[in-house]
């Protein structure tokens, strides 16, 4: 038995709570998303540190030309065997053969590992040939060659 006084202040009060709960909510959902915001930003930085890091120890290690090429992914001729691989992040696919007499190696990576530098009509994505341990040829399987 509650007045109509009484009724209204209830009213007003779970009214007054409810609003006060979605705010709470409200300012909680913001929080959470300025601290995921600054977690992704951090990440973003670390990520670009560690690029940096990398850049720098493989100029520091390579020489400028050579440690620029390897962090941008581009081959250039006279790079070693293990600067390739730097570049691709992996070992890829090692194949030996005789070239002219001359001993060579044909690194693969991607596709198929049958040799485009032989005549099997099957390609790979890239391949590289290294003669004596260094860059002498890489050809790619979209047709753009670099023969030098």
């Amino acid at each position: 038995n509650t007045t109509p006084c009484q009724s209204f202040r209830i009213a007003q009060k779970r009214i007054e709570e409810e609003r006060k709960k979605e705010e709470e909510e409200r300012l909680q959902k913001i929080r959470e998303e300025e601290e995921r915001r600054a977690m992704e930003l951090r990440a973003k930085q670390e990520e670009e540190r560690n690029k940096i890091a990398r850049k720098n120890y493989l100029i520091s290690k390579y020489g400028q030309k050579y440690g620029e090429a390897i962090f941008n992914k581009v081959p250039l001729i006279g790079m070693t065997i293990e600067m390739v691989q730097l570049m691709h992040n992996t070992k890829g696919h090692r194949s030996h053969l005789v070239l002219d007499g001359k001993e060579v190696l044909v690194l693969t990576y991607g596709g198929d590992y049958y040799s485009i530098f032989e005549i099997s009509g099957v390609t790979a994505k890239t391949e590289y040939l290294f003669v004596n341990g260094r860059l002498v040829e890489y050809m790619a399987e979209d047709g753009q060659a670099s023969i030098f």
